[in-house]
């Protein structure tokens, strides 16, 4: 039996809501399970180190909590304190149901997500990089998406209510199953409001935007990396991936290809696994953006029945060992609380914490979102000591366009490794 297709389907048709233990919450985990293998006090990463994390939007390694699932004598989880370029030792006598796979509930600093949903949707789409549009439209110039006009962003009803399924199967026709079903929409997200005019036409190539490959760029009908058929691998997204493996025990790491999936509400990801690399001992590593999902791990063939997983906006899964190869998949996008379409840790009021906090040493090398000193700034108007550099006095201004796609949308990057070195 196709165990990892029943459950898909199971939580694909759920309505979001889900039993006690149905779905594993690493932001509420059971005493009970937690407290069978307690928590370690780690050292504290060099300062080097922290200051590289700071400039990165994330908290200290040793701030970090790290999860794995096991599978005797229950369901529970085990909770492991990280520890700065430390590889993790199973507890002796404990077996694992997905050895190698561990999570990491949002090591984000509050206010660090925001520069990379920006990279996500503003620069990554950008050319060279190949997204599933370029087989059908001729991007202009250097190939940006994002509105140039950022007040005049669709809706999420206008956008689900104009998603024809015919219009987003003739996108991704020539695309393999995995970043398909990316654009296909639930009956419920279309039906969310039937009144609501079409989407304006500076929109649709943004709204029909289901993945972008970064690197090496992957063949999806050959199933396979083309070594002459790759761009240059974002510098930030390169130092951001390579730091968090790192510190997680693996620093031979070297990012060389990303995916960039973008979903909206009703979106799915079908059960696969990722085997085209070269050398599949590296890790995979997949950063989730937006609004939350339910995340299904298996085993190396579909009989074996997936665990389900909450990922919320920051949250981080490590794909390494037996479960490098296990069959995973998305097969439900949840959508936003009543009164808090965005995630509060992707708030403009946030955003602005952290760069008061990030300018406020003066004269000092600011560690902004942009990770560079610029050379102009802008000054706080209540607070003479408190500057931004133009990039991030931007971000925050424009944040509240990027909240509202944020409102009906997840963004996952998913970083790896091709080439054995």
């Amino acid at each position: 039996d196709d165990l990892f297709k029943e459950e898909f389907k199971r939580f694909r048709n759920s309505r979001g809501e889900f039993a006690a233990g149905e779905v594993i919450d690493f932001e509420n985990v059971e005493p009970s399970g937690a407290s069978q293998f307690g928590v370690s006090n780690m050292p504290t990463p060099p300062l080097s180190a922290c200051k590289t994390a700071q400039r990165l939007g994330l908290l200290p390694a040793d701030k970090w909590i790290v999860f794995s699932l096991a599978t005797a004598p229950g369901p529970y989880v085990r909770v492991l304190q990280i520890e700065f370029f430390l590889i993790f030792k199973p507890t002796k006598n404990i077996y694992l149901r997905n050895p190698g796979l561990y999570v990491i509930p949002n090591p984000f600093r509050a206010g660090g997500q925001h520069h990379w949903v920006k990279q996500c949707l503003v620069t990554y789409p950008c050319k060279p990089n190949v997204c599933n549009l370029d087989a059908h439209v001729v991007r202009a110039g250097d190939g940006r998406l994002w509105p140039r006009d950022l007040n005049n962003l669709p809706s999420a009803a206008e956008v689900l209510v104009s998603r024809d399924p015919k219009d987003m199967s003739e996108v991704s026709k020539n695309v393999s199953e995995v970043p398909k079903d990316v654009s296909d929409v639930s009956k419920d997200a279309s039906e969310v409001s039937k009144d609501v005019s079409k989407m304006p036409n500076h929109s649709d190539l943004l709204h029909k935007l289901h993945w972008v490959t970064l690197g090496y760029h992957y063949d999806w009908t050959a199933k396979v990396y083309h070594k002459e058929h790759r761009s240059p691998f974002p510098e930030d997204m390169a130092e951001l991936s390579t730091f968090i493996l790192g510190a997680a025990g693996f620093p031979n790491f070297v990012p060389e290809a990303a995916i960039v999936n973008y979903y909206n509400l009703g979106s799915t990801l079908s059960g696969h696994t990722d085997h085209s690399e070269e050398d599949l001992s590296c890790p995979l590593l997949s950063i989730s953006f937006g609004q939350s999902a339910v995340f299904l791990i298996g085993g190396g063939t579909k009989q074996v029945r997936p665990k389900a997983i909450l990922l919320r906006s920051g949250d981080v899964v490590i794909m390494s060992g037996a479960s490098r190869l296990a069959y995973h998949g998305v097969p439900k996008i949840l959508p936003p609380h009543k009164g808090m379409e965005t995630p509060h840790c992707l708030s403009q009021d946030t955003l602005q914490t952290y760069l008061e906090g990030a300018h406020s040493e003066g004269a000092r090398l600011p560690w902004c979102l942009c990770g560079k000193a610029q050379g102009t700034v802008v000054a706080d108007s209540e607070s003479a000591n408190t500057v931004q550099c133009l990039s991030c006095s931007r971000l925050l201004n424009s944040w509240p366009e990027f909240a509202a796609y944020l409102s009906y949308s997840r963004i996952n990057v998913n970083i790896r490794q091709v080439v054995s070195h």
